[in-house]
């Protein structure tokens, strides 16, 4: 594991649900463009009415991305050990990654 190596590892996954936790921008950019009832009863996202909406055309999808993925690597940043400006978003592992001088890689 990378983490063994002396990587610091950052979970996307995590972050990503917490973004869209009510109360966060996020998610309310997300009731904006998508509608308030891909919301619960209790103001949680409702991922699968969010899903019927959002994974309908590669328009709504990027929608999707432009409103989640900023917000996501702005989290990742703000957790990173030396808030590198550099992060970039990895097509092919679908992560946040960025490099210092120590080869340092997040996930």
């Amino acid at each position: 594991m990378l983490s063994q190596r002396g990587a610091v590892v950052v979970d996307a996954d995590a972050i990503a649900r917490e973004v869209v936790e009510p109360g966060m921008p996020a998610l309310a950019a997300l009731v904006e463009a998508f509608g308030s009832d891909i919301l619960r009863p209790d103001g949680a996202l409702d991922r699968a009415a969010l899903a019927e909406r959002a994974f309908v055309t590669d328009e709504t999808r990027k929608r999707l991305e432009a409103i989640t993925h900023p917000a996501i690597g702005e989290e990742f940043l703000r957790r990173s050990p030396r808030r590198r400006p550099t992060a970039s978003w990895c097509t092919t592992c679908r992560c946040w990654w960025s490099r210092s001088g120590a080869s340092t890689t997040t996930r």
